[in-house]
């Protein structure tokens, strides 16, 4: 390799600890430019209006414990205990066609 570029700091570092040898490490950040969301999208989507969303999503053909759709849960729930409407968790699948209950 010529060079890495990590996205993050915390993956910088962990690249310079892993000593890759001579190869240099750079750390260039990913840009991103959010825009803000046309009106209407989250009643579009059965989303509630109010609070701020997470999404985890998955696909069931894809080894489970990649995206773990059980840690979100739970990590969301130790996050946000109380139901106050203050957050939600939008879980996404794809393929639930594949699971064995569908059939």
């Amino acid at each position: 390799m010529d060079a890495i570029l990590a996205p993050t700091r915390f993956i910088e570092q962990t690249l310079r600890e892993a000593e890759l040898g001579e190869v240099p490490i750079f750390y260039l950040p990913t840009i991103l430019e959010p825009k803000p969301l046309a009106s209407g999208m989250r009643i579009r989507w059965g989303l509630p209006e109010k609070g701020f969303l997470f999404l985890s999503s998955f696909d069931v053909s894809s080894d489970p414990a990649r995206k773990n759709p059980e840690g979100a849960i739970a990590a969301f729930l130790e996050a946000f205990p109380q139901a106050d409407g203050s957050a939600h968790l939008v879980i996404k699948a794809h393929n639930l066609g594949l699971l064995p209950e569908a059939q």
